[in-house]
């Protein structure tokens, strides 16, 4: 997958209220809520996050939620591309347009809606549009003047549309997806799992076993998909290798991603939102996630960016597969044994301080607090804490020295692999990697690198 512009994504820049010139009117904080979404995704510069939804456009930017003041349509269908969004669904209070809309789309922000097809007949729930062909896979639950029921594409933004194959998709409909430039490429998620067309929609075959599907959704060489038979998952399916990779999810109690997306500027930044209307963000592809939305209510966190090259990169919550180096040593006789419990009395990051940890692993070495440039380009990171000795490349086996500088051989967080650190602070002492649930979120978070001795607390 691509690796750059980098989520230059960088989702949440925000400068103004507006991308346009014209008075903000038309766009004012969120009031309230984020109910009933329709559809979630990026819009091309990468730096909001948009959501259809019953109420009209609401978005996300620089941490900070929006919506517009007008053309309160409620958003069915709704599908973010580059230059805008296509939707379905039926008008506002406020409008004079048919009821359903048919299929409309908007390159201004959602300011004007311009008719696609089927105005006053249809209202399509399954729509998807690829990110930059504009063609469109829907399906269509009734006939109207113009088709009849059954899945269609057209290739000339709805001049003409061609039935597709869907004989064999079994199960209630959740999602349908295509891909963003070749519409050979074509998926729908249904109660009966996966289903993947590479012929243009000539032929779809099931790709799960026993789980039902929640989401689709295509980048140029990835379908990522959602499962649920129990337990929800998130896979990446490369379908020119066959190979799928199991993407890691936040913690997920009887929920299951409904909507995903990928910032167009990079493939490090995810999005999700879920059937019980909770959203997270990813900004170093899925290794850990920070909630934006809390079943329908918006976090409004300062530190959470669309891109992984913030200069808040700092303050993000980071689970790790719990891997350390092959050097590092575990602590003999540690004050806090893995398994054992403690509070945390330090705030690397917003939802630390005050959170009970579980121990998973202690271990005896030097530890550094270092600044660095990180490798993506975001600002400098300063007194960064914390680096092990073992994290360090070609550092050695004496303990490095204030002033010194080493390459940081770690990714505890985005652009910090392959940066060269300033030591800031130099120690000796034990260190431990720590389980908690983040106090401003309730995010669980695995295998947290690093925390020292005198950052923890005794519960006793």
């Amino acid at each position: 997958m691509k690796q750059l512009l980098l989520v230059t994504m960088t989702l949440f820049t925000l400068t103004a209220c507006s991308n346009n010139s014209e008075p903000a009117a038309f766009e004012q904080e969120l009031e309230g809520s984020l109910t009933h979404v329709h559809g979630m995704g990026f819009n091309e510069t990468g730096d909001r996050l948009l959501f259809g939804t019953h109420e009209g456009l609401k978005f996300s930017e620089n941490g900070k939620w929006f919506e517009t003041t007008k053309n309160m349509h409620d958003y069915m269908g709704f599908v973010a591309v580059d230059q805008g969004f296509y939707t379905s669904g039926h008008p506002g209070k406020q409008s004079d347009l048919p009821n359903p809309i048919g299929i409309q789309r908007s390159f201004d922000d959602g300011r004007s809606l311009e008719s696609i097809d089927f105005e006053g007949e249809s209202d399509i729930h399954f729509l998807a549009v690829g990110y930059y062909s504009h063609d469109i896979f829907i399906y269509n639950p009734d006939a109207n003047s113009k088709l009849e029921a059954g899945y269609y594409l057209s290739e000339n933004n709805g001049k003409t549309w061609t039935k597709l194959n869907g004989s064999n998709i079994k199960g209630n409909l959740f999602h349908v997806a295509i891909h963003p430039h070749e519409s050979q490429y074509l998926a729908a998620a249904t109660t009966d799992g996966i289903y993947f067309s590479k012929d243009k929609g000539k032929s779809f075959n099931l790709i799960t076993n026993q789980s039902q599907g929640t989401a689709v959704y295509f980048n140029e060489d990835t379908l990522f998909y959602s499962t649920d038979n129990g337990q929800p998952s998130l896979v990446a399916y490369n379908w020119g290798t066959g190979k799928e990779t199991n993407l890691n999810l936040p913690e997920l109690k009887e929920d299951a991603p409904l909507f995903i997306s990928q910032n167009p500027q990079s493939d490090e930044v995810l999005a999700i939102y879920t059937i019980k209307g909770s959203g997270f963000i990813s900004t170093d592809g899925a290794k850990s996630w920070q909630m934006i939305i809390n079943q329908e209510t918006v976090e409004d966190v300062h530190d959470h960016d669309h891109s992984s090259n913030s200069a808040d990169n700092t303050h993000q919550h980071h689970s790790s597969t719990g891997e350390v180096p092959d050097e590092l040593e575990n602590a003999e006789n540690p004050t806090f044994e893995t398994g054992s419990k403690a509070m945390i009395r330090t705030d690397h990051m917003p939802g630390m301080d005050g959170a009970e940890a579980t121990i998973s692993g202690a271990y005896h070495t030097t530890v550094y607090a270092v600044s660095y440039d990180p490798v993506n380009g975001g600002e400098r990171v300063e007194n960064h804490k914390w680096v092990v000795h073992e994290e360090l490349l070609d550092a050695g086996t004496e303990p490095l020295a204030i002033g010194d500088t080493a390459v940081i051989n770690t990714d505890h967080m985005p652009g910090m692999k392959g940066a060269t650190a300033t030591i800031d602070s130099v120690e000796e002492t034990t260190v431990y990697m720590v389980d908690f649930i983040a106090t401003d979120s309730g995010e669980e978070i695995l295998n947290h690198k690093w925390v020292t001795e005198d950052e923890l607390e005794s519960l006793d």
